[in-house]
Formats: C-alpha cells, sequence, structure tokens
C-alpha cells in the first residue's frame, strides 16, 4: 500500500491521550489571539464576525506566523500590501520546527494581498478579505518540503453565525475556557462538522460549524475541571478524544472531505533514514497499525548516506515501524497513541539497525 494511505486512517475512540503535543505548533501562541464575541452580522465570505464595533476599535495589531515544517532553517519574506498601500515587507529566518511572527499591523475592513516566499522559491499567495467586526482573524504560513501553504486564522465564542449552525450548551453560568480546539479545513470549499463537549457523563455543549475553506476556526472549550471527552463527527460516525486539559492547551482536528480526525499539532512527523557503514545497504521499512499495513518503502543507500521521507505521519494513533535491513537484521518501534515530536531515525551501521526518535 502506497505510504499516503497512513494520513488517511485515525482511531474512532483515541482514549487516556493525554501525551498529545499541546501549544507547540504553528499560531499556538494564546497571546497572539484576540476572541470574537457573538456575531451580530455577517459577511459575503461565510466567516465569523465580530459584532457591531466601529472598524476604528476593531482595528488592532497583527502579523502573519509562519511555521517551517521542514528539516532546516528557511528564509523567508513576507510582503502584505492594501491597494497602492504596502503595509510591511520584512525577511528573517525560521529556525527548523519553529515559528516566526512577521509584521505588524493594524487589521481594518478591507482586501490585503499577501506573498510568502523562501529563499529557496517556494512561493504563495492569498487574497484576504476582512470584514465589519473581523479583526479577530489573522493568517498562518506553513512552511513545507513541497511548498508553503497560507491559512487564515478566525476565533469563535461557540456560536458565531453564519459559521456556527446552531447548537446548545447546559450551563446557566459559563465556566472557563479551559483549551481552545482547532478545526482546520484546508480544502477550498466550507466543511461541516458536528462537536461536543462533555465532562463526567454530561454534555456540556453541543455546536454544528462550516468552516470556510482554507480557514482554521479555533473554539473555546468551556468547562471545569481537567478532564474532558470531545467528540466530532463528519459524513459518519463520531469519534471521541478523552483530553487531559491544561489551561491554554490545544486540541487539532483535520476537517476532511470524508472525516473529522484528530491530530497531535499541525506539525507532521517526518522519517530519516540514515546509513552510517562504510558500504552500501538497502532498508525496507513498514508502519503497521491494528494489523493493517500504511506504509512501506524500499530505501537504497549508499555508504554515508541519508534521505527524509517527510510527512510519514500526520494524525494521533498507533503506529508499529518495522525494518528490514539487506543482512536479514531486524527492528521494530512503537509509537504509543501520539507520535513524538520527532523525526524518526532508522540508521544502519556494522552492528546492525537501530530505531530512536529525536528528543528535540
Amino acid at each position: 500500500m502506497h505510504r499516503r494511505a497512513l494520513l488517511a486512517l485515525v482511531p474512532t475512540v483515541l482514549a487516556g491521550c493525554g501525551g498529545l503535543e499541546l501549544g507547540s505548533d504553528a499560531g499556538d501562541d494564546p497571546t497572539a489571539e484576540s476572541t470574537v464575541s457573538r456575531a451580530t452580522a455577517t459577511d459575503a465570505a461565510g466567516r465569523p464576525t465580530g459584532g457591531s464595533s466601529s472598524p476604528s476599535a476593531d482595528a488592532s495589531p497583527r502579523a502573519v506566523r509562519v511555521a517551517n515544517d521542514t528539516p532546516t532553517p528557511a528564509y523567508v519574506s513576507v510582503v502584505v500590501t492594501d491597494g497602492e498601500t504596502t503595509r510591511f515587507i520584512e525577511s528573517g529566518e525560521v529556525p527548523a520546527g519553529e515559528t516566526r511572527a512577521f509584521g505588524d499591523f493594524a487589521v481594518e475592513p478591507g482586501t490585503y494581498d499577501v506573498v510568502v516566499e523562501t529563499a529557496a522559491g517556494r512561493r504563495t499567495t492569498r487574497t484576504w478579505r476582512v470584514g465589519d467586526g473581523e479583526a479577530g482573524t489573522e493568517l498562518a504560513a506553513r512552511v513545507e518540503p513541497d511548498g508553503v501553504r497560507l491559512v487564515e486564522r478566525a476565533y469563535c465564542e461557540l456560536d458565531c453565525p453564519p459559521v456556527s449552525r446552531g447548537g446548545t450548551t447546559t450551563w446557566e453560568d459559563r465556566p472557563p475556557a479551559r483549551g481552545r480546539v482547532e478545526l482546520r479545513n484546508e480544502g477550498e470549499a466550507a466543511r461541516t462538522v458536528r462537536m461536543r463537549l462533555v465532562a463526567d457523563g454530561d454534555r456540556l455543549a453541543e455546536y454544528e460549524y462550516a468552516v470556510p475553506g482554507e480557514t482554521t476556526l479555533v473554539v473555546p472549550a468551556y468547562g471545569r475541571g481537567s478532564n474532558y471527552r470531545v467528540e466530532v463527527r463528519r459524513g459518519g460516525d463520531w469519534r471521541a478524544f478523552d483530553w487531559r486539559v491544561g489551561d491554554g492547551e490545544r486540541l487539532y482536528v483535520d476537517v476532511t472531505a470524508a472525516n473529522a480526525r484528530f491530530r497531535c499539532g499541525w506539525r507532521n512527523r517526518d522519517l530519516r533514514v540514515v546509513n552510517a557503514d562504510d558500504v552500501p545497504h538497502r532498508l525496507d521499512v513498514a508502519v503497521t497499525t491494528d494489523g493493517e499495513t500504511l506504509f512501506e518503502e524500499t530505501y537504497e543507500l549508499d555508504a554515508g548516506a541519508e534521505t527524509l521521507d517527510p510527512s510519514v505521519v500526520e494524525n494521533a494513533g498507533q503506529y508499529e515501524f518495522r525494518i528490514r535491513s539487506d543482512r536479514g537484521e531486524e527492528a521494530t518501534y512503537v509509537w504509543n497513541v501520539c507520535p513524538p515530536r520527532g523525526p524518526v531515525w532508522v540508521v544502519v551501521d556494522e552492528e546492525g539497525v537501530q530505531v530512536s526518535v529525536s528528543p528535540a
């Protein structure tokens, strides 16, 4: 089976996943967010709006946050224009696996053209339309091995029509927000997903959202205590995640064309294969879950060579790596529930095959 099949599978119920990497990926700085109140106005794009505040009151400094999801530093330039006016031009290096904020300009209702480009030639552009009351939106870019992706981020206080399509809560006095759930839609069209928040068997809230295309919708998780079950559904069965949440932490949900699935952050996990021997080697690498093979690849490496296979693992789950060398040596490594930060290292030398995970 082709390795990309791995990206399409996630367990229906992921219990006891307190080890999720929360608050460590692109756009995860809680100080960078402003909360949007329940909307009283809508715009043609169907995005959550911030009510009846005047544009001058809504205007606030914003930055384009760029995450580097590659194994090497990336030199990035960001340009934002407003018609004939250049709001800012800024360049700088983003270390591998880290995030940097570029620019600082006041967002007001209007249209902005945004360009993000790397020194290596990866480039993306986007027209950003901000309606009345949308000062709570921002842009987040992600540098990937094969390009740059730029998505909008919007913030919703559970009920934010026209994005929210109705819902219910059970509390009389709203409890504090313990964490945030990020619903990401990287498709071009809006996608509908239903979300429940459950604590101690009681349903605290249930809402349906039509997440706009190329947008991450950030929704606060209100409640008391620290143990929750978050349930999501799109086009099929409910999927559940038992979340032991601390203040300010985040839970990530990919809203795909077919379903909704939990993730361990937005960074993908890479596989790095190394031949540390002084002779060539061939390595067969397979990834399985619940007995099903999701990834198979053969690597032919010269002496001292190494190769990087990006985005081998995206979603929360349990994965077993099985490696076999041309000398018949075998090794296994199990990722239990959520993949570590990675990358996973597969090294062959004169003593055999080793599998490990980078602690960084």
